[in-house]
């Protein structure tokens, strides 16, 4: 539905209108109707607003409103309000308005335009619109040079074309309302055309020619040649190619080409009836006698024509300067607002500076919080300042205290790194396991006899003072060496009593850790300096008084001899196991911390397993059986290992291929980094996931169960046989189905066909349902089982029943509540003779 038109619009003048007349009176009614246009609706045209018959999906920009802001109502005046009373002679309507600017007004003249030569177009436009009186001054004729005055204000180039006033270029280049509609903000400028207009209005009415042919009927035949054009299309493709003109302008061009032939544009044609020869005749005459021109018509219109074709170059011309002044203005602004941030910046900057910050806090980020306050191209005066100030003068005190903590944590490194100076001379003057157990070098720094060397402000690190303070160091560095290798000890103890490993239940009474604080620890200093900047030099937590002192050195190495006593150590995705005191070693040289904390222990399942085959070569578990274990070959295998893992792990990729990434035939050596590297997540505690596939490290040359056996299960109560109500072979599956979920879940059932029984009772029970109650009865939910009819019936040939050929599943149920014993989660053929073996 299109928009209708204001009134304003209406009734306003077309703003680039020619004067067909010469009279001083017709041009200031010219100028002052351009005023009226330019202040809010602005030349609506007498053609109206041509609609495209195609949509265009692109645009060149357009404002956000879709309709014309609307017109403040009027407020009542007190002398309004006051109508129907008597009102005092010789006051006016208005004089409530003229009495506020009855001092302006009463400025006379000479003062009125001195002032206004010293403004911007806009400014004038505005004033120009105040009262009846400023546009009967600005908008006459006689205000042309005043308004060259304002233009050179600005440096806006002179047109060449005469068909546009100063008045009415001020208004195309500075005002934002669509010439067409009246709409605000419209943001689309085409100087060729003299228009400013909406996207709408500018999809509506920029047409070429063939288009114009088909919207615009009988089109004067110079219509085009003396209309102004743009080579800017919607789309842009066809820019500088074809022309394009304003449909409502080449319309008006053409009523005016056609008031200059002294004749009315042709009407339509409609269809003629056939008439006779001689009326034919007569029509052609008649036609013949209309077309005729006399001279003096034919002099105005090839006036008239050459005077639009000077116009319409000279337009093309002023669009050129026009363009490159607003470019250039464009860029004078930006460049007028750089300046104008960079003077407010550091205008702040000098009062932060003279509330006593220094030039570094005084930096504000542009990324920061408060730097939408400070970019801004307005000058700082005190009440913007009052109102800012507090923000940015929290930002810049949490600035400083961020930089003074930095440069505190700077010099402190300093002072760090030559304390490592000295560890670095302690460490290489160690030899044998003094070597191997000294302390890391953030333990070392953090011990209370080294910490007041780096730690505080001011510390300082000479020579005289190190050798005094040297016995102390050498005193905390032995109880650091005791207190890590107890809590070593401790974490170890706790997975080998968790194994069933033989441990004296004294040792462990004694590793028992105890639940008090801290009585010494290290880092007190670093700890209480409050500065997030030391977590740079490592955070290890140590107590100096927790030697267990109680527990012997012999204790502690006999259970560090142990084969089954390993650590793992990760260093760029090599994993090795290793032993206290090489295990802390590793550490220190490839961490940080070297805590005791960072030793990744071993799962249950691997020391059980390494127990295991311990005991089936009949070797103790001490490191020297490592030796032996290598001497037997390879005659190691990991059960259960998917080979085809390597191609998709990507920890391995690129790699090379080991001898460890195969899963059998293995040297002790190969198989303990085949267990490090491929099953890391199976067998230790750090990196152990619930969801991975369990693997086991084998003998080949020994026979092992199908499983671990498990502790025997109490007896069950031989079950009674259970006859059906009705025959078996005519319940359905669904009501079977109920029987089930009625058993498992204790509810009654609601079904009369079916005669409920205890779970314990035998039923006809399909092969699935046999598989979930054998697997819920021994394993739980946590067992994935799956048992073959086969696996069934091997295992029944072999086993010592009455009649092993003929077994149902009854039958089945009822020998297995006579033995108490169930079946294993998975289980191969060949086992089944072995496994009954130790069973029955």
């Amino acid at each position: 539905m299109p928009r209708p038109r204001r009134s304003a619009a209406a009734k306003a003048v077309k703003y680039n209108d020619d004067p067909l007349s010469d009279e001083v009176d017709d041009e200031d009614a010219a100028l002052t109707d351009a005023g009226e246009s330019a202040s809010g609706a602005s030349s609506s045209r007498k053609g109206g607003v041509h609609k495209a018959q195609d949509d265009e999906a692109w645009s060149q920009g357009d404002d956000s409103d879709d309709a014309p802001a609307r017109k403040k109502a009027r407020t009542s005046t007190s002398s309004s309000s006051t109508k129907g009373k008597g009102t005092s002679k010789g006051k006016s309507k208005g004089k409530g308005r003229a009495g506020k600017l009855s001092a302006f007004l009463a400025m006379p003249l000479d003062i009125l335009v001195e002032i206004s030569r010293h403004l911007d177009p806009p400014s004038l436009l505005s004033m120009s619109r105040a009262n009846k009186m400023m546009r009967g001054v600005f908008a006459h004729r006689s205000a042309a040079p005043i308004w060259a005055i304002v233009r050179g204000n600005v440096d806006l180039p002179q047109l060449e074309a005469t068909d546009l006033s100063e008045m009415q270029l001020a208004s195309l280049v500075f005002e934002r309302n669509c010439h067409l509609c009246g709409r605000g903000r419209a943001s689309i400028v085409d100087y060729a055309l003299r228009v400013r207009w909406c996207k709408k209005c500018q999809r509506a009415n920029l047409d070429n020619q063939s288009r114009i042919r088909r919207k615009v009927e009988d089109l004067h035949v110079n219509a085009f040649e003396c209309s102004p054009f743009t080579f800017h299309s919607l789309s842009g493709y066809n820019s500088g190619k074809n022309p394009y003109y304003c449909t409502p302008d080449v319309e008006r061009i053409s009523a005016q080409l056609y008031e200059v032939e002294g004749k009315a544009p042709k009407k339509p044609r409609k269809a003629k009836k056939k008439k006779s020869k001689k009326r034919k005749y007569e029509d052609e005459d008649d036609e013949s006698d209309e077309e005729v021109m006399d001279e003096d018509d034919v002099a105005k219109l090839e006036a008239f024509v050459k005077q639009r074709h000077d116009i319409v170059a000279a337009s093309q011309r002023d669009a050129v300067a026009l363009v490159k002044w607003e470019r250039s203005s464009i860029t004078a602004r930006r460049e007028s607002g750089d300046a104008a941030r960079q003077a407010r910046e550091e205008a702040i900057r000098q009062k932060l500076l003279a509330l006593g910050y220094s030039d570094a806090d005084c930096i504000i980020n542009p990324y920061s919080s408060v730097w939408n306050l400070v970019d801004q191209p307005t000058k700082l005066t005190n009440s913007i300042w009052t109102r800012i100030s507090p923000k940015i003068i929290e930002h810049v005190e949490a600035q400083k205290k961020r930089r003074i903590a930095s440069e505190t944590a700077s010099r402190c490194r300093i002072r760090h790194a030559a304390v490592q100076g000295r560890y670095e001379l302690l460490l290489a003057a160690e030899k044998g396991e003094a070597y191997l157990t000294f302390p890391s070098p953030s333990m070392f720094a953090a011990l209370p006899s080294v910490e007041p060397f780096w730690v505080p402000e001011g510390a300082t690190l000479t020579d005289d003072a190190w050798a005094a303070a040297l016995p102390a160091i050498l005193d905390e560095v032995k109880l650091a060496r005791r207190a890590i290798k107890v809590g070593y000890a401790r974490n170890i103890v706790k997975v080998l009593v968790e194994a069933g490993a033989p441990i004296a239940a004294a040792l462990v009474k004694k590793l028992e850790p105890s639940e008090t604080a801290p009585v010494r620890p290290i880092g007190v200093l670093r700890d209480a300096a409050e500065n997030h900047d030391m977590v740079r030099f490592g955070f290890s937590s140590l107590d100096l008084a927790d030697t267990a002192d109680h527990v012997g050195d012999a204790e502690l190495d006999a259970l560090f001899s142990r084969l089954s006593a390993t650590f793992l150590s990760t260093k760029y995705n090599d994993s090795k196991l290793e032993h206290f005191p090489d295990i802390h070693r590793v550490l220190r040289d490839n961490r940080r911390a070297a805590d005791v904390s960072d030793a990744v222990l071993p799962t249950v399942c691997f020391v059980k397993e390494v127990l295991d085959i311990l005991k089936r070569t009949s070797l103790p578990d001490d490191r020297s059986s490592r030796r032996k274990l290598e001497r037997l070959g390879p005659v190691f295998r990991c059960h259960g290992c998917d080979p085809e893992r390597l191609d998709y792990d990507p920890f391995y990729f690129g790699r090379g291929a080991r001898a460890s990434d195969r899963s059998e035939n293995l040297y002790w050596s190969d198989m303990m980094e085949h267990v490090t590297s491929r099953h890391r997540d199976t067998y230790m505690q750090r990196y152990m996931s619930p969801h991975i596939k369990h693997s086991e490290i084998r003998l080949s040359t020994s026979t092992y169960p199908p499983v671990p056996l498990q502790q025997p299960v109490p007896a069950r109560k031989p079950a009674t046989p259970f006859v059906p109500s009705r025959d078996p072979s005519s319940i359905e599956d669904d009501e079977l189905e109920a029987w089930f979920d009625a058993a498992s879940s204790d509810k009654p059932s609601t079904s009369g066909d079916i005669e409920l029984e205890p779970v314990d009772d035998e039923l006809e029970v399909a092969d699935y349902e046999l598989e979930a109650w054998y697997t819920a009865s021994r394993f739980g939910d946590e067992s994935t089982t799956t048992i073959a009819d086969d696996e069934f019936e091997a295992w029944f040939d072999e086993a010592s029943v009455d009649d092993p050929t003929a077994v149902g599943d009854d039958e089945l149920e009822a020998w297995l509540a006579d033995t108490g014993l169930d079946g294993p989660p998975s289980f191969a053929d060949d086992d089944i003779g072995a496994w009954l073996d130790a069973a029955v």
